[in-house]
C-alpha cells in the first residue's frame, strides 16, 4: 500500500480493466493524475495481456494508489470488473475503460457530489470522441438532470445512455442487490449492470458537466463486431428481466419495453447479412415468450430540455418504435429494415450538422 492511499479514508475505488492497451492506458492514466487524491485506490486488472499494458502502468504507481490484479486467461471485461469489485474497498465504485480518458476533475466532482447528496448513483455527461474526423459530440441529457430522484418516480431515467463509465456507485447498494456483471457475456456485458444500478439506487444525482471521453471507431473494439456476439443483447435483457421479478420492479416494464426496441435495433443495424434474419427471429422470439403485444404501451420521452440528438431519439420512440414492434410481430422483416434505415439516418443527424453535434478541432 502506497504512501497515496494510507494518508485516506475509503472512499473512491476506480476499477480499469484491460486488454492490449498499449496505445491507449498511458492517456487515460495520465488524465487520472490530477485526481490523485481522490481515490482510495485504483485497481487495473489485466484480462491476460500479451503487450506492454501492465509495464506501462506500472509506471504511474509512485504516483497513483494503483494495484494490477492478472487474470491467468482472457476472459473478457465482465470477470475483469468483477475481479476489481471483489477486491474493491472504496465507499464509492467507478469504472474506467482502458482506451478513454477523464477530464482533470470528473472523479473529484462525482465523488463530492454523492458525499454532499448522499446519493447512491451519480453521474455526468461525456463527449464521443471521433478522433479521425477530431470531433467532439457532447452528452449531456439537460433533461435528465435532478438534484434527487429514484427511478419509480423519475422513470425516464431508463432513457439514459445505457453505460457505466460516467457514473460513480455506492458500494453498499452493489452489496445488498448482488449486482454484478454476467461473465458469460462477451458483449453487452455492462446493460444489466447499468439497469440494475437505477432501478436499486434510492437516490440518483444526474448532472449534465461532459466530463469523460468515450472514444469511437478504434481498431479492435467490441462494439464495431458485426458477428454473433452481438445476440448477447438478449441475455442481457433476461438478466435484467430476472432482476426485475426478484426485486418486484415491474413498474420498470413499460420503459424497458422502449430499451429494448432500441438496442435490439442498435445490435442488429450492423450485423453482417448473414445474422440478421436469425437475429431478427430472436427478436420476435424475446416478445412473444414475454407476452408483448403490438398494442403494448410505450411511453413517450421527455422533451423538455433535450438536446437536438435527444429529440432524434424521442421522435424514434415515438413514431417509430410501436411500427417496429408490430413489424417484429408480424414476422415482416422488410418493414423493420425500413424502419432501420430512417433510424440511422435521424441518429446521423447531428454530426451532419457541426454546429449541432459540437464540431471541435481540437478534441485531443
Amino acid at each position: 500500500m502506497n504512501r497515496i492511499s494510507q494518508m485516506k479514508t475509503p472512499s473512491l475505488t476506480l476499477i480499469v480493466p484491460f486488454f492490449n492497451g498499449r496505445h491507449y492506458l498511458e492517456k487515460l492514466f495520465s488524465s487520472l493524475l490530477p485526481q490523485a487524491e481522490t481515490f482510495h485506490e485504483i485497481i487495473a486488472v489485466d484480462d491476460a495481456s500479451t503487450d506492454s499494458s501492465a509495464e506501462i502502468i506500472k509506471t504511474f504507481c509512485h504516483k497513483l494508489p494503483v494495484r494490477i490484479l492478472h487474470l491467468p486467461e482472457h476472459s473478457g471485461p465482465a470477470e475483469a470488473r468483477n475481479t476489481g469489485l471483489r477486491k474493491a474497498a472504496g465507499q464509492y465504485i467507478a469504472f474506467a475503460d482502458s482506451d478513454d480518458w477523464t477530464a482533470p476533475t470528473l472523479y473529484s466532482f462525482l465523488l463530492e457530489t454523492a458525499e454532499r447528496t448522499s446519493a447512491d448513483l451519480v453521474q455526468c455527461g461525456y463527449y464521443y470522441v471521433h478522433e479521425a474526423e477530431h470531433l467532439l459530440i457532447p452528452r449531456c441529457s439537460k433533461w435528465a438532470k435532478t438534484d434527487h430522484a429514484t427511478l419509480r418516480t423519475f422513470p425516464e431515467l431508463l432513457f439514459l445512455d445505457n453505460v457505466i463509465w460516467n457514473k460513480i456507485y455506492r458500494r453498499s447498494m452493489l452489496e445488498q442487490y448482488g449486482i454484478r456483471f454476467d461473465s458469460s457475456m462477451k458483449m453487452a456485458e455492462d446493460l444489466p449492470f447499468f439497469f440494475s444500478t437505477l432501478m436499486a439506487a434510492e437516490k440518483i444525482v444526474i448532472t449534465d458537466h461532459p466530463l469523460y471521453y468515450y472514444r469511437q471507431n478504434r481498431p479492435g473494439q467490441l462494439t464495431a463486431q458485426k458477428n454473433r456476439n452481438r445476440f448477447a443483447v438478449f441475455r442481457a435483457f433476461e438478466n435484467t428481466n430476472e432482476f426485475i421479478d426478484r426485486h418486484h420492479f415491474e413498474y420498470i416494464n413499460p420503459y424497458l419495453l422502449h430499451s429494448a426496441l432500441s438496442l435490439f435495433a442498435y445490435m442488429y443495424e450492423p450485423l453482417d447479412e448473414e445474422f440478421r434474419e436469425e437475429f431478427f427471429s430472436c427478436m420476435r422470439d424475446y416478445f412473444l415468450r414475454h407476452e408483448i403485444s403490438g398494442k403494448a404501451h410505450i411511453p413517450p420521452g421527455p422533451w423538455k430540455n433535450a438536446s437536438f440528438s435527444d429529440k432524434m431519439r424521442w421522435l424514434i420512440l415515438r413514431r417509430m418504435h410501436p411500427l417496429a414492434l408490430k413489424a417484429v410481430l408480424n414476422n415482416d422483416r422488410k418493414a423493420y429494415d425500413r424502419l432501420i434505415a430512417l433510424r440511422s439516418f435521424l441518429q446521423e443527424l447531428p454530426r451532419k450538422i457541426p454546429h449541432i453535434a459540437g464540431k471541435n478541432a481540437a478534441a485531443d
